[in-house]
């Protein structure tokens, strides 16, 4: 379905998306604390509720997965647009980073980090 709108003379388009359920066990595995080499800085993934949440040092934001696969986010309570996140596998199939990308910014390379 493609939605239309106006606003200020100036139309847009999109396409509506259809939000999956994805299991705790499956969200779980994201869980952990990821940094940006780029930024100098560092966010975590934290389940809270059955739901994964991202949550960095200014903002959080509750993740929400799409059918076929694509994971989205808007930031509570900041100006951020949506954020498009990208979650990026080693060869065993295990969670070694993301990619997070705006209207801005794209592909900006967070890797899961241990802190001990």
């Amino acid at each position: 379905m493609i939605l239309e709108s106006t606003f200020e003379k100036q139309k847009s388009t999109g396409k509506r998306v259809r939000v999956v359920t994805v299991p705790v066990r499956k969200l779980a595995e994201l869980a952990g604390t990821y940094g940006s080499a780029e930024l100098n800085t560092f966010g975590s993934l934290q389940m809270r509720d059955g739901k994964l949440i991202l949550q960095m040092p200014k903002w959080d934001a509750t993740l929400q997965f799409l059918k076929g696969g694509e994971c989205i986010a808007r930031p509570k309570d900041s100006f951020f647009s949506m954020l498009a996140i990208n979650f990026l596998r080693n060869d065993a199939g295990q969670v070694v980073g993301y990619d997070l990308s705006t209207e801005r910014v794209r592909n900006l390379r967070y890797a899961k980090v241990k802190i001990e």
